[in-house]
């Protein structure tokens, strides 16, 4: 089915190439160029049935004596009353001139359109006049398909509808025969036809399941599989000693029960012959590093090294100063390798490192450089999993001998979505908090109240505490986004005995540092920034965050940078600026002044954004399905997870005739995605 275009009639050179504006490179990728909506033209409407802002398929008479020609606002309009046994409907057509010839000769027609309302009276506005000697002219839906200059609804109505004349006995099953029949699924061959041409809603509903299905046993047996390799390769086994006691006399503070289990978790995978491939998750503030760093003092204790990963310097800096502070009174020698140090620097660690003589590294991208090396790399950790892709993981897993590897993340993820996206490891959630930590009152703000919010501010500065302000952009433009130069510039004005500095993105690393350090020193009292504040600030005398345009952001988003206040003794406050009149983005964030649960605003953010800019994966393509919702689809993912589990269990290779095509099409899903399976 992978096969050229240009192997299909009516697709020459210069149609494959517009086609490949819209990613359609082979047969099969056409094939599944599914219509994004279906005009319903499975039933004729009476003139007293139409609704407004619906399409709809009318038989109407006309009367041709209220034909006529005019211009309103620079336009041509053609008008016509039209009449059937229930009432009458005044029918529009703009800038088709051509319209007004065509009417004059008709006294009856079928019209199909949309419904307008103008002055409280209904309008059918420019509708297509239908040919009733066209076979199927009403008959079922008619597909409507995302488009590119130079390509029409019709062109790919009329290529896909001869491929399925012609060719359709090609499109073989994915999903095996024993599967189809135990979840009543239909062939494929059906399956792909009625997405395009679908006879009825009953039609398309069991081909999107059916197809669903397909995408989701792809995607978990390519998962399951790279989790099964991993689990039957021989790993470290760590010698444990009680390890975890000896762990707890560094921590000052006792641990929640959820950080013992996730503690318990690690210690039985590193006790394992098995390497670790294990997902850490929790929420802001629930103590993910103390918990991860017990995985650095048992790999430490068996004398192999230990490389941390984390998307931002200013994290990397910040995990280092809680290493030092938990291994303080141990030999363990721990640095940091980052790409704004000098090259002689750089160059000094990468040599002890080699040789044995750092024990525990952490670092940026600068890790997997080709140049890193290791003496007895024993085990990975990567912070911010959805920052760094399935492959930048196994670049740094494979400067060792199958080290152990621990993910964290601080983006609370729903289950459904977890056995999609870490489908290829176990996962541990600390759901609860340290006790003590106070609930970050959150308010929605207008700006017409934006001074009285300034004045508060300035209370916390008087009393100590330190503020952020964000902004979703850093140089101010025409729009009404608000950006980091147009807010300092303000505060600066506005709030004179208070020092401000302000940070962002496009400042080099050396002076973001420098303005950081300051901060935490207490030497600002205000940090105006863009969202390089998102991760690995951690300042516990801050009390105060101010996120300007907040309707810029996703609710996962708002809720970590919540995060960076509330990290200390000190009652802290959230206030998110918009003027948004926007129902929807106003009940968006209302969520967030409701809740504090991580947990629960990440699943709210699914529902609203969708997993693929829910993870900020969107722009890549890697979450981009076709046709699964996790929130919809979550028994089926329950499903399809256990399906695959006991399909790797019984034929790994997945050999055999009826998983011919399975296999095919997991090598071809994986490759798409770039992503190693092996």
């Amino acid at each position: 089915m992978y096969k050229k275009l240009t192997e299909l009639p009516g697709i020459g050179a210069k149609t494959a190439e517009k086609l490949k504006k819209l990613e359609i490179y082979t047969i099969e990728d056409l094939l599944s160029h599914f219509p994004f909506r279906y005009d319903d033209r499975s039933r004729i409407v009476y003139v007293s049935e139409l609704l407004i802002d619906q399409k709809s398929l009318i038989r109407v008479q006309m009367n041709r004596s209220t034909l006529k020609k005019k211009y309103a606002k620079a336009k041509r309009i053609v008008e016509i009353e039209c009449f059937d046994d229930t009432g009458v409907i005044q029918v529009l057509w703009f800038n088709q001139p051509y319209i007004y010839d065509k009417m004059a000769k008709l006294e009856s027609s079928l019209l199909f359109g949309m419904v307008k309302e103008f002055n409280n009276k209904k309008y059918l506005v420019n509708p297509e006049i239908i040919d009733k000697s066209k076979e199927n002219y009403n008959k079922g839906y008619t597909p409507i398909y995302k488009l590119t200059q130079g390509l029409t609804n019709n062109f790919f109505k009329k290529v896909t509808s001869d491929y399925f004349e012609n060719h359709s006995d090609s499109i073989e099953d994915i999903i095996p025969h024993y599967l189809i029949q135990k979840y009543k699924l239909i062939n494929r061959k059906n399956a792909v036809k009625w997405m395009h041409f679908p006879p009825s809603e009953k039609h398309y509903q069991k081909a999107k399941i059916t197809l669903a299905f397909e995408e989701l046993l792809i995607l978990q047996l390519g998962l399951v599989g790279l989790k099964a390799q991993k689990t039957a390769e021989k790993g470290i086994c760590f010698n444990y000693e009680n390890e975890i006691e000896k762990y707890l006399r560094f921590i000052p503070f006792e641990l929640t029960s959820d950080q013992y289990n996730c503690l318990s978790d690690i210690k039985s995978d590193m006790n394992s012959v098995r390497s670790m491939n294990r997902l850490l998750q929790g929420d802001v503030g629930s103590g993910k590093t103390v918990t991860a760093f017990f995985s650095v003092y048992l790999s430490f204790s068996n004398h192999y090294q230990s490389a941390m990963m984390v998307p931002t310097e200013i994290l990397a800096r910040q995990h280092m100063e809680s290493c030092k502070e938990i291994f303080k009174s141990t030999r363990l020698r721990a640095e940091l390798l980052l790409g704004s140090q000098s090259e002689k620097i750089k160059k000094d660690i990468k040599s002890r490192l080699e040789t044995g003589e750092i024990d525990f590294i952490i670092g940026t991208h600068a890790l997997i450089q080709e140049s890193v090396k290791f003496f007895n790399l024993g085990l990975v950790i990567t912070d911010e999993q959805h920052r760094f892709g399935v492959n930048q993981r196994a670049l740094l897993s494979g400067k060792g001998k199958k080290p152990d590897v621990l993910v964290m993340s601080a983006t609370p993820i729903p289950r459904t979505l977890s056995l999609i996206v870490y489908g290829d490891l176990d996962i541990s959630t600390i759901k609860e908090l340290p006790p003590g930590r106070k609930k970050i009152d959150t308010f929605l703000l207008r700006r017409e109240k934006y001074d009285q919010m300034l004045g508060f501010v300035a209370k916390q500065v008087k009393s100590g505490r330190q503020i952020y302000f964000v902004a979703p952009s850093i140089f101010e433009s025409e729009n009404e986004i608000e950006s980091v130069e147009k807010v300092y510039a303000h505060l600066v004005d506005n709030l004179t005995d208070c020092r401000i500095a302000a940070v962002h993105g496009r400042q080099k690393n050396e002076e973001k540092e420098r303005i950081f350090r300051q901060f935490v020193d207490g030497e600002f009292d205000i940090l105006v920034s863009t969202t390089v504040i998102e991760v690995g600030v951690d300042v516990s005398n801050a009390s105060v965050i101010v996120i300007e345009s907040a309707e810029r952001f996703g609710l996962s988003q708002l809720h970590q940078l919540r995060g960076r206040v509330g990290r200390g003794k000190y009652q802290s406050y959230c206030f998110l600026v918009s003027d948004t009149n926007n129902e929807t983005t106003l009940k968006r964030l209302k969520t967030l002044t409701l809740s504090n649960d991580g947990f629960y605003i990440a699943n709210e953010d699914l529902k609203l954004r969708g997993p693929g800019e829910f993870l900020g994966t969107k722009q890549h393509g890697e979450l981009d399905f076709k046709f699964i919702n996790p929130l919809n689809y979550g028994k089926m993912i329950e499903i399809v997870k256990d399906e695959a589990d006991v399909i790797i269990s019984e034929n790994p290779k997945l050999n055999g005739d009826d998983f011919a095509a399975l296999n095919k099409s997991i090598s071809e899903f994986y490759k798409h995605k770039k992503i190693i399976l092996n």
